[in-house]
């Protein structure tokens, strides 16, 4: 999955495109995917939204920021076990 920051950050754009470009390379086509605001609470947020979107919660996420990663790092481990 991947989660990226505010629609409106071209750092997030730029981190986001360049996942998904290189992620064919290693053989994933289609990435369920999320959008957070760079904070700690909407990576947890986001990754329900994946969680939801998905049959089974991810095997890896890539997120545009730190604060998100913990934020969905968080949330896997006491939401989804």
């Amino acid at each position: 999955g991947l989660i990226s920051g505010p629609q409106d950050s071209a750092v997030s754009v730029e981190r986001m495109e360049s996942a998904l470009a290189r992620l064919p390379h290693h053989g994933m086509e289609a990435v369920a995917q999320a959008r957070g605001t760079y904070a700690y609470d909407s990576g947890g947020e986001a990754f329900g939204q994946l969680v939801e979107s998905l049959t089974s919660p991810p095997d890896a996420v890539i997120c545009a920021n730190d604060a998100m990663a913990i934020g969905a790092m968080d949330a896997a481990r006491h939401h989804y076990k």
